[in-house]
């Protein structure tokens, strides 16, 4: 995972990315629609990291990406998640927390 994360935070659109999740992120919560947008933020990254640095990742490392992005996208509020998202993203883990509780709240209110 570090080797991933390694490549993001030297990614020249490293900020924009990180604003866009962020955005995205509160999106979200206000709109009450966060498993899709929380999958986008995840899928945002990835497609830039890939689009534009595929030369830079190795198939360990596209592996680690995917399985952060398949971690994301699982219905599990655990801090380890939130984690994985956080090292993900750039965005606070405390609001990857706030965001898996929004969104387990919305699934079990149905």
């Amino acid at each position: 995972m570090r080797s991933v994360l390694k490549n993001y935070a030297k990614h020249p659109l490293y900020e924009d990315i990180k604003q866009e999740a962020r955005i995205a992120l509160h999106h979200a919560l206000a709109e009450n629609k966060p498993y899709a947008t929380r999958k986008a933020v995840i899928g945002v990254i990835v497609h830039f990291l890939r689009s534009t640095m595929p030369a830079s990742f190795s198939k360990r490392e596209l592996a680690e990406l995917r399985l952060v992005r398949k971690t994301a996208s699982r219905l599990s509020g655990s801090q380890d998640v939130a984690r994985r998202v956080s090292q993900a993203t750039g965005i606070s883990q405390t609001e990857v927390e706030q965001y898996l509780n929004l969104r387990q709240t919305v699934f079990r209110e149905g």
